[in-house]
């Protein structure tokens, strides 16, 4: 999709992402980060018992958008979870689309 950048997080600074990597060889890119971080940012508190995998979706001025985790409806239908993805970006591309530019781009002499 244009205009989508894509990036899978570990929050475990140890996991080996080795097998993640053989097995499905993204093409983009894939870091680990903290815990703490991670718990931080997409604001999980410790009474919240969350499941995994954990997807955000972040929009291009950096506010999450979408937060699903393992046991949500949005991630637990396996099959369906390609057009939930699909779904909540083209929302993201819509409403985040720049404005159109005003006028024909001709100079007025």
């Amino acid at each position: 999709m244009r205009g989508v950048q894509v990036l899978v997080a570990a929050f475990d600074e140890r996991a080996d992402m080795s097998d993640f990597m053989k097995r499905f060889k993204p093409n983009f890119p894939v870091e680990t980060i903290s815990r703490d971080f991670m718990a931080n940012y997409a604001q999980i508190t410790p009474m919240m018992r969350i499941a995994v995998p954990v997807m955000i979706f972040i929009d291009r001025k950096g506010i999450i958008q979408g937060q699903y985790f393992g046991g949500d409806p949005f991630l637990k239908d396996e099959p369906l979870v390609r057009e939930h993805v699909k779904a909540e970006l083209d929302k993201m591309l819509k409403e985040n689309a720049p404005a159109p530019a005003r006028g024909t781009g001709k100079r007025k002499n």
